[in-house]
């Protein structure tokens, strides 16, 4: 079946239904209303980029508040043991490394 056999010689490229769509949006649109579309598309765009941005950093925060929050209640509740046994040394180590994996994780 040959198609183009059918349509008149300007609509061969998108059909008579895609070219009564160019032709009406041609006519009735004009060159400041195509540019107002398109800044408010642009703004929608960089607001919902803001949103997503605030979220995810909204997130990091609280999930970086719990983390600390929990640890710091372990280190208070541990026994006096604990410390007696266990050398400055090594909770400076913990605690680096704490450190460590948040820096990455707000990076």
């Amino acid at each position: 079946m040959n198609l183009e056999a059918e349509l008149p010689d300007d609509d061969k490229t998108y059909g008579t239904k895609q070219n009564a769509l160019f032709q009406w949006l041609k006519e009735n649109v004009t060159r400041s209303t195509r540019i107002h579309v398109y800044t408010a598309l642009l703004v929608i765009s960089a607001f919902l980029l803001l949103c997503r941005s605030l979220t995810f950093m909204y997130m990091c925060i609280a999930s970086s508040i719990a983390l600390h929050s929990a640890a710091f209640k372990r280190v208070i509740g541990a026994k006096m043991r604990f410390f007696d046994v266990n050398t400055s040394g090594k909770s400076y180590k913990i605690s680096f490394s704490l450190i460590c994996c948040n820096t990455l994780c707000n990076s």
